[in-house]
């Protein structure tokens, strides 16, 4: 038997429902209807109630799925041989009420303390509105009481509220800056695995991929960006388990729109990387297909949870069962593509006559402005951010950073280089044939990144630009040091 708990309720449409067998995603728990008669006290006290009321589910239980009622009547037999001992047994009390306030019920029934009280609830973390909902209805209560995020367990409101203003403090901050879309995320990425939000302000345990993705996604979903927590499955071990991050990045400054997977955890000190964790991107703003091949090379093999049916030939493959009629075929592919839609901020292309055409197995939409459409969406998830693009966001966001904390964020030439090598940035073919057309004979083969990574730093005059900020904040500091 997993966890075991209590439940309370304020509702019960007839003698029946005064217990009934309930349960969570990760435990089981009885359900009592208490009232100003009936209260808690007596109701752990009524066993006549509670052994008719069960009886009665037993017979219900009759028509039921046999799996099903093998499980319900586990909970049942579980309950009943320890009702004598209901309160100490439980590992948790949950209020449900529709009438009654909780912090009232918890001042008029201070016993209810001696457990953890769990708010009968899974939220997003990232669902600020929400959390002050709830920390409203339960002030005065925070640390008594748990709530369990997706993806984290439970967590206590006063946690949760101290992560929560820490978080809401710093918007304002990232807002201020005048970064662009995906400079932004950068800013935020290094920031969360910087390890910004420490245990004092949070989660008892920073250092994991849950709680690292949890903020992460928290910020970027309270800057307005469409972000989401990602839950990966190790493939022949399914209990191992792993969270990331997507983002959708629409950058008019860099010309990128895409949809980006991230992994501030694995670019992290606290997962194995040196004291130069904060020049590593390995795991940012990749596609799905790279972040694959990177999982491949660490010995990692890992199913999605966001877009089941995606794969790197789907644009194939749709194209290819439409224009063979194999229209029914494409319900396979619904959800995924309508997450896709979705997920760039796209309508859905799975309308109504393509519902039907699936359904019907015939062609009743236009087939070719189909495939046009979801070529569209489909080409966000393969856009590739070249180097070219990812060193321009990078020393846009370290110029920043490095005004902050220049012992932290070193903003030099070889920093930026180095950087741009161990992230393993590709840089696009085109701008190395530009390269080549104005100088013939130099290259008899594909340059080495050193090289392509010199050629772009001169055509942006990047040693010039870093040695100005540099210089400019010696100055300033050298000044304050004078005048103090």
């Amino acid at each position: 038997m997993k966890k075991s708990g209590i439940i309370l309720v304020d509702k019960a449409y007839s003698s029946k429902e005064l217990f009934k067998i309930a349960g969570t995603a990760d435990s089981s728990a009885l359900s009592i209807y208490v009232d100003d008669d009936l209260t808690l006290d007596l109701q752990l006290k009524n066993r006549l109630m509670f052994d008719l009321n069960m009886d009665l589910y037993r017979k219900e239980l009759d028509s039921a799925e046999p799996e099903f009622r093998d499980l319900e009547i586990e909970k049942i037999e579980y309950f009943s041989s320890n009702f004598d001992n209901l309160f100490n047994d439980s590992d948790y009390i949950s209020f449900d009420f529709t009438d009654t306030n909780p912090k009232e019920y918890i001042k008029n029934n201070p016993f209810v303390l001696d457990k953890k009280i769990v708010v009968n609830k899974s939220i997003d973390f990232s669902d600020f509105r929400s959390l002050k909902n709830i920390l409203k209805k339960y002030d005065g209560f925070h640390d008594k009481v748990y709530i369990n995020l997706n993806n984290n367990g439970y967590v206590s409101l006063k946690n949760c509220f101290e992560s929560m203003f820490e978080i809401e403090q710093s918007l304002k901050e990232y807002l201020n800056l005048g970064l662009s879309p995906t400079e932004t995320v950068m800013y935020v990425y290094d920031k969360v695995r910087s390890n910004v939000y420490t245990p004092e302000c949070g989660y008892n345990d920073f250092n994991t991929c849950v709680n690292q993705a949890n903020i992460f996604n928290a910020i970027l979903r309270n800057l307005c960006f469409s972000s989401r927590t990602i839950l990966l499955h190790e493939k022949d071990e399914p209990e191992i388990t792993h969270v990331r991050n997507s983002v959708y990045i629409r950058d008019y400054k860099y010309s990128i729109d895409g949809y980006y997977y991230f992994d501030p955890a694995f670019d992290s000190k606290s997962f194995g990387q040196d004291d130069n964790y904060i020049n590593y991107y390995r795991y940012f703003a990749k596609t799905r297909d790279e972040m694959v091949k990177i999982d491949k090379e660490d010995g990692n093999c890992y199913i999605y949870d966001d877009l089941s049916s995606y794969t790197s030939n789907m644009n194939d493959d749709i194209t290819e069962i439409i224009r063979n009629g194999n229209i029914s075929l494409l319900g396979d592919y619904r959800k995924t593509i309508n997450n896709m839609c979705w997920y760039t901020g796209s309508r859905s292309i799975i309308n109504s006559s393509v519902l039907s055409s699936i359904n019907d197995g015939k062609l009743y939409f236009n087939g070719e402005v189909f495939i046009d459409d979801f070529e569209y969406i489909f080409n966000k998830y393969k856009n590739i951010i070249p180097a070219e693009k990812m060193i321009q966001v990078l020393l846009k966001t370290r110029k920043q950073e490095y005004s902050e904390d220049n012992k932290l964020y070193d903003y030099s030439y070889d920093s930026i280089k180095n950087t741009s090598k161990v992230s393993n940035w590709k840089f696009s073919k085109s701008s190395s044939d530009e390269e080549a057309k104005y100088l013939p004979g130099v290259f008899s083969t594909e340059p080495s990144y050193d090289e392509s990574f010199s050629q772009f730093a001169n055509k942006i005059d990047m040693k010039n630009e870093i040695k100005a900020i540099v210089n400019a904040k010696t100055l300033r500091r050298v000044n304050n040091h004078y005048r103090k």
